[in-house]
């Protein structure tokens, strides 16, 4: 799903850093319908929660509902949630799309994409292949 308009899209997983800000803004400029929900409290997620205020976002925060989920579109759910989660299983046994911010941005991005992973030298090896990657291309970036 590309066509986001109108659409009931349930993301689940705030988090202390704002992990998912930048997808809330993006599925409500694109006209989705936004519910963030996390079991972290919204004194525990200030940071975050303001950093969408003016927004049309509804949150559900110290708890989750399983109508969220299951009423839902869509369910964009953080690196950080395990894809066994119950909200997750009934989610996926209703019919509702499961998808992951990477997983979008992979399908929006007209560019070549490297990735890098692994338990150490990541920063670096990045790094490396930003300066070789921009030394070939002013249009390289590096984000993580």
């Amino acid at each position: 799903m590309l066509d986001f308009q109108g659409k009931r899209v349930t993301i689940m997983g705030l988090g202390f850093f704002g992990g998912t800000i930048g997808l809330a803004r993006y599925l409500v400029s694109c006209g989705a319908r936004v519910t963030i929900t996390d079991l972290k409290s919204e004194a525990e997620l200030q940071d975050s929660v303001e950093a969408l205020s003016g927004l049309p976002v509804h949150f559900v925060l110290g708890r989750h509902d399983m109508r969220d989920f299951t009423d839902a579109d869509a369910v964009f759910a953080s690196p950080a949630v395990r894809e066994d989660s119950p909200y997750l299983v009934r989610a996926r046994a209703s019919g509702v799309l499961l998808e992951t911010e990477m997983n979008l941005f992979m399908r929006l991005c007209r560019g070549t994409i490297i990735g890098v992973t692994g338990s150490n030298g990541k920063t670096t090896t990045t790094s490396l292949i930003g300066a070789i990657m921009r030394a070939a291309s002013p249009r390289a970036w590096v984000g993580g």
